[in-house]
């Protein structure tokens, strides 16, 4: 995906070019042009996550199959690209999904054997945990990544909600709850930490941690987090403060973002940097197994006497090990802040 010409995904319901070249009645598959416009895009971008949101009851819902297995994503010349569905609803033709692009179409209609969602294989370019935060928890406490490698567990009993920016999300009460998971950051090495939040005041009037990861040792410990009014983040023994307030219960995206080679920290909210440091103090070498979402166990609290549990909503928390470049931070905004105007779609025809 780049900025320069727009970009087109066909997005396909076709009987499976993994399969027979025709896989059902000929004709039947069908397929329509997604595009997004350069001014969306803010690099050169390459095995990109576009978050796609898709209402088309008189294409999709009455020519797709009631279970979707026939709706899949193709590049314009129709190789078939790696996507997750998160949702789909025939009667309404909606459908929710996440398509690993450079560019794309959108094929349907045909009952035969697509190319099928694969997850893990969407989320391949660097990402070490994606959360989707979509769990329905109850019974089940699994806060399941989407790579089946980092799965987290709920604790103290947050409850999944409907009102996530992206679908679903978790809501935290301020007190203990929290999601735990085994740290899978290890040495002095790059990372982004990014979410969406909506925050309101800690209720220790404290801080309020987004993600705590290694041990309570100098600077064996990455995480975000409110900081009385002013959002802080880098390592324990080495947090910048920001003036930036996100304590308002409305949803705001953050990235923090390590640069192992530079030594630089930077934290973005909504797509834009608001602050960074350069040549972080000490060697800063996580270690340790301890993950924690939406809290910080005690021993990272002011003097080491305070948990610091976040009160509110968390969706799309993930973990990459790379540091994400300032183009793809606002590309990832403009996509997700407001899907329906990030592509256009085009009309339904054959996709033959």
């Amino acid at each position: 995906m780049k900025p320069a010409g727009d970009g087109g995904i066909d997005a396909m319901i076709d009987a499976g070019l993994d399969a027979l070249p025709i896989d059902g009645p000929p004709g039947a598959a069908r397929k329509r042009r997604i595009t997004i416009p350069d001014a969306k895009v803010f690099a050169t971008l390459t095995n990109f996550p576009v978050w796609l949101v898709i209402d088309d009851m008189a294409g999709l819902g009455m020519k797709a199959t009631v279970g979707g297995e026939d709706i899949y994503f193709t590049r314009i010349d129709g190789t078939p690209l790696e996507w997750e569905r998160v949702a789909w609803t025939k009667p309404n033709g909606h459908l929710e999904a996440w398509v690993k692009v450079d560019l794309t179409d959108l094929r349907f209609g045909d009952a035969g054997p697509a190319h099928a969602p694969n997850a893990p294989q969407v989320w391949t370019n660097s990402f070490t945990a994606v959360w989707h935060m979509d769990d329905a928890l109850g019974g089940n406490l699994q806060v399941k990544d989407a790579r089946n490698a980092v799965m987290g567990t709920a604790q103290n009993g947050p409850v999944s909600v409907m009102a996530g920016k992206l679908g679903r999300a978790i809501d935290f009460d301020g007190n203990n709850d929290e999601v735990t998971f085994t740290n899978p950051i290890t040495g002095n090495n790059s990372t982004t930490i990014s979410a969406w939040v909506s925050l309101a005041q800690p209720l220790n009037n404290s801080f309020s941690s987004v993600m705590t990861v290694g041990n309570a040792v100098g600077y064996e410990s990455r995480w975000f987090h409110t900081k009385f009014t002013g959002l802080s983040y880098g390592f324990r023994g080495d947090d910048i403060q920001t003036t930036v307030d996100v304590n308002n219960g409305q949803f705001t995206l953050l990235h923090w973002v390590y640069d192992g080679t530079a030594k630089q920290a930077s934290m973005y909210r909504d797509g834009m940097q608001v602050g960074t440091t350069s040549n972080v103090g000490g060697m800063p070498n996580t270690q340790g197994t301890g993950g924690h979402i939406a809290n910080a166990p005690q021993q990272w609290g002011a003097g080491g006497t305070t948990t610091n549990p976040a009160n509110g909503l968390l969706d799309e928390v993930r973990i990459a090990s790379a540091p994400r470049p300032a183009g793809w931070i606002r590309t990832e905004y403009e996509n997700q802040r407001d899907v329906g105007a990030f592509f256009m779609l085009g009309p339904d025809m054959p996709a033959q």
